[in-house]
């Protein structure tokens, strides 16, 4: 590029120094921890110093190239994990001590001098040579006790990102689940902030406020996504629901990752003042300047939401504006105050004397806390990864699972066809036989393929999902902690349980729900105390008995609304009319039905032949693939 801008050739300066800077001869320094790689675990390998049976320190070897880059590189290179002591390999195998202003140490038990040879072939006056620069090298590094003092810091400041890391890794977390616990923050801040009037007051008018600017934003979004990626639109509609809360966790994800690639910088410059004299000199001047910035930034946020408070009220805008903006104000004051004391402290002479923050001090505090110390690694190294193993294996069964219940449904395994007893529907139809425990019921009525039918079934208002009393509407997730266990099992996972399904054909057959709107499930409580169920092999698939279901049954009665639901669709293929209820499908041998034999209920399922002029009101999912 020199040579290219010599002979006239126009460069952009601003890039050409980001590589002038950049260049080395000892290669090219890589972030693996860039973009993504943020998520990988983080967890800087640190050497812990031991002692061998003569009492003497077992020190770590660094090869010669690694202290040369250090001091003598333009890529400021550093090593992290370093201690302050140690042994130097240099060009000829000899030991070198790492620093020459003490007492060198002696050799452990554990090493030898010379510990290497040097290859036949190398000139030996070039390895004198490169010896010789070495040593001036290694008598240019700080003290091993400035050093050390430089470790600890690095190891404060690493303590904090590996905070903002499982942070980020709760964070995104909760946005993966946000279909499911969307809103428990906003609900939680709520029920605390009520008890205080104004701090309530505030949060109340900063909702409506994130509500009328990021809901806008939040729809737009849905509307992109929802359409290519429809799986998403549960996510999507929990976002629009708690727009606020969704913007907040995804800006707080987008904060920690940035803060954490600071922090990375910081962990790199702490570590490298502790190596170079100069860049810890340059290092100190730059912290001067960065309190500077830090308190024009801090005036910003505090005084530009003040001013525009002031100039609302004046305006007459709305209260709840005038509200949030103070409310803004007041938030980012509280985070200057909570900050003020490192903004006033003397950041030039902390770095030159190697002095921690306060924030390094805490730090220092909790890392070397005895719970905490032998605690986090018990979790980390422990509890952790067998979370995440028992995660892989749960998720893998249920993909396992939900491929082989696709496979298994498009045959005829679970739905018979009642064969010649099977008639087509002229006009209408009946069949009074059907149970909530079967698993694939045939009504031995056929449809042709191309004609429209009105589809309605009728509960004789008995429906039960063991004890759980429910009807033709079904019932969420959220009913019990069971039902959320299993809900990714259910065979429509996205609806309700128990809803009624209809399926037109025993093999590849198409399935349509019978979904009664919008409308929201109905409630019944369990008025009876005891409750006797039938004796069966398993305890959890035996349904009620008898007299238990009447007596349930009779307190309160069933909804009107959840006695029938109807459905006009036009089959694409001919075929039997099969009935089931969304309910859960293990696919192990014998387990099928294991979650639809505690099923109780009956129905009359009608066919009615429509005129053919009748549009069909809406298509069939041809396949359990397509749910």
């Amino acid at each position: 590029m020199s040579e290219a801008k010599a002979h006239g050739l126009a460069l952009d300066m601003g890039v050409f120094r980001q590589y002038a800077d950049a260049k080395s001869p000892f290669a090219r320094l890589y972030d693996s921890r860039q973009g993504l790689g943020a998520y990988y675990r983080y967890g800087p390998r640190q050497i812990a110093l031991q002692k061998d049976h003569q009492g003497n320190d077992i020190l770590p070897i660094i090869h010669g190239s690694v202290i040369t880059r250090m001091v003598r590189g333009t890529d400021d290179y550093t090593s992290v994990p370093l201690p302050g002591k140690f042994w130097v390999l240099a060009p000829d195998g000899e030991l070198l001590p790492g620093e020459y202003d003490g007492n060198i140490p002696a050799l452990d038990a554990t090493k030898r001098s010379p510990a290497s040879i040097p290859s036949p072939l190398a000139d030996p006056k070039k390895i004198a040579a490169e010896k010789a620069t070495l040593i001036e090298t290694i008598k240019q590094l700080p003290r091993s006790a400035d050093r050390q003092k430089s470790v600890e810091l690095v190891l404060d400041t690493i303590f904090w990102r590996h905070v903002l890391y499982v942070l980020t890794l709760a964070l995104t977390l909760y946005l993966a689940a946000f279909r499911w616990i969307g809103g428990t923050f906003t609900t939680v801040a709520g029920h605390v902030l009520k008890r205080i009037p104004y701090v309530n007051e505030v949060w109340e008018n900063l909702s409506r406020a994130g509500n009328a600017t990021t809901g806008g934003v939040i729809r737009q979004g849905a509307d992109v996504a929802g359409g290519p990626i429809p799986w998403f639109n549960p996510w999507i509609e929990q976002f629009q629901k708690h727009p606020v809360e969704a913007f907040l966790v995804a800006a707080s994800i987008v904060v920690c990752l940035r803060v954490s690639s600071a922090l990375q910088l910081r962990i790199h410059d702490l570590a490298r003042a502790g190596w170079n004299e100069e860049f810890r000199k340059a290092y100190a001047s730059s912290r001067k300047d960065a309190k500077h910035a830090v308190i024009a930034r801090a005036a910003i946020w505090i005084f530009v939401p003040f001013i525009g408070g002031f100039l609302a009220a004046w305006r007459a805008a709305p209260p709840w504006i005038v509200s949030a903006l103070f409310g803004a104000s007041g938030i980012a004051a509280v985070f200057a105050l909570f900050f003020l004391p490192r903004i006033l402290e003397d950041a030039e002479k902390k770095v030159m004397a190697f002095e921690a923050t306060r924030a390094q001090l805490v730090a220092r505090f909790l890392r070397t806390f005895p719970p905490f110390r032998y605690g986090y690694p018990a979790i980390t190294k422990g509890v952790v990864p067998a979370l995440f193993a028992i995660t892989v294996v749960a998720v893998s069964a249920l993909l396992i699972n939900r491929v082989a219940y696709v496979g298994v449904s498009s045959t005829n395994h679970f739905c018979k066809s009642s064969g010649s007893n099977a008639k087509v529907v002229e006009g209408s139809a009946e069949a009074a036989d059907f149970s909530a425990n079967q698993i694939c019921w045939p009504t031995k009525l056929k449809l042709e393929q191309g004609k429209t039918y009105r589809i309605t079934l009728t509960s004789n208002g008995d429906w039960f999902d063991r004890s759980f009393r429910t009807d033709v509407i079904g019932f969420h997730n959220s009913r019990s902690l069971i039902h959320e266990l299993y809900a990714p099992f259910k065979r429509w996972p996205d609806l309700n349980w128990f809803t009624p399904i209809i399926r037109v054909g025993e093999w590849g057959g198409q399935e349509y729900p019978l979904v009664a709107g919008q409308q929201e499930p109905n409630s019944y409580n369990q008025c009876v105390a005891e409750i006797e169920y039938e004796k069966t092999a398993f305890y959890f698939d035996a349904p009620l008995t008898d007299e238990s279901a009447k007596r349930l049954q009779a307190c309160p009665p069933t909804a009107s609304t959840g006695l029938f639901v109807s459905r006009d669709i036009t089959p694409e293929q001919t075929g039997e009319l099969f009935v089931y209820v969304n309910d859960a499908a293990l696919m192990l041998p014998f387990l099928a039905d294991f979650f639809t034999a505690n099923n109780r209920g009956t129905a009359t399922i009608k066919v009615e032949r429509l005129d053919q002029n009748v549009a069909s009101s809406s298509s069939p999912a041809s396949s359990p693939a397509g749910r």
